[in-house]
């Protein structure tokens, strides 16, 4: 997993710097929080999570995230009921932005991640799983001040790798939908 995410950026960099221009290249940066809201045993589930980086012509973003499970819905499991449960991964985050116009954009991006989800009890009685997530997203973006942008979007990640007693990979993959704050410097 990690020779390809190493080969992909590779693969865009070479494509981003790698052209002649004559236009002179612009890297400012961004970075905030994001709210996600999906759906675990039948009830609302939330992530929160952050994350930043480089925004190369005001279009191509590269940086890092990451994210965790804020509330977490008890199965209901006699066997796990005093388990607790959380899931949590970070990783490289890449995008594009499409900009209508000065104050709107469309934000299509992918985060590549990897983490952990435990179920544990006490030291003799737990599971870790460590898995990975590929989480393409499409997002609406105003900026609703020079140095702020508001997102509202859908994902549907892509977990691989966990696997206990009461979860499974199938339980997070899903749709969901988030907002999101960006922080930084836009054109």
């Amino acid at each position: 997993m990690k020779k390809q995410l190493l080969v992909i950026l590779i693969l865009c960099s070479n494509l981003i710097f790698g052209q002649e221009s004559k236009h002179d290249v612009h890297i400012s940066g961004f970075g905030g929080p994001f709210f996600q809201v999906s759906s675990l045993n039948n009830k609302a589930s939330f992530n929160v999570g952050g994350g930043g980086g480089m925004i190369i012509n005001s279009q191509f973003c590269f940086g890092g995230f990451g994210e965790g499970l804020a509330i977490v819905q008890n199965q209901g499991s006699e066997n796990f009921k005093d388990h607790e449960f959380s899931v949590g991964h970070g990783g490289l985050w890449i995008g594009y932005v499409f900009n209508i116009n000065e104050q709107n954009g469309i934000f299509i991006h992918t985060q590549l991640g990897w983490g952990s989800a435990l179920l544990i009890k006490n030291a003799d009685i737990s599971f870790i799983n460590e898995y990975t997530v590929v989480k393409p997203a499409i997002e609406y973006e105003r900026k609703l001040i020079s140095f702020l942008k508001l997102g509202i979007g859908v994902a549907y990640p892509l977990y691989n790798g966990i696997a206990n007693p009461l979860y499974k990979d199938s339980d997070f993959t899903k749709l969901n939908g988030f907002i999101s704050l960006k922080f930084g410097w836009f054109e």
